[in-house]
């Protein structure tokens, strides 16, 4: 996965946009490479935004909830040892 990956998924699955299209990713590089810098006015004349997460937003990441049940909660520390 890289940054020309996310591009073409992005122009194929948004072909035409009918309404204002908001994108939200993370701060990983593929996110944030000078390609996708470069697409950004594209797609913004196109009605497509991409709303960039703070770098740690544990609130917004339902995920992070899960894994700390998990870890905490759910897998017995004695997991760890192997």
């Amino acid at each position: 996965m890289n940054s020309d990956v996310v591009i073409a998924c992005i122009d194929a699955f948004f072909p035409t946009v009918h309404k204002p299209t908001v994108i939200v990713t993370d701060q990983a590089s593929i996110h944030s490479s000078d390609a996708i810098v470069y697409k950004l006015e594209e797609w913004k004349q196109r009605n497509i935004t991409l709303f960039e997460l703070a770098s740690y937003s544990r609130k917004l990441n339902l995920i992070e909830t899960l894994w700390r049940f998990i870890k905490y909660e759910w897998i017995d520390r004695s997991a760890y040892k192997s």
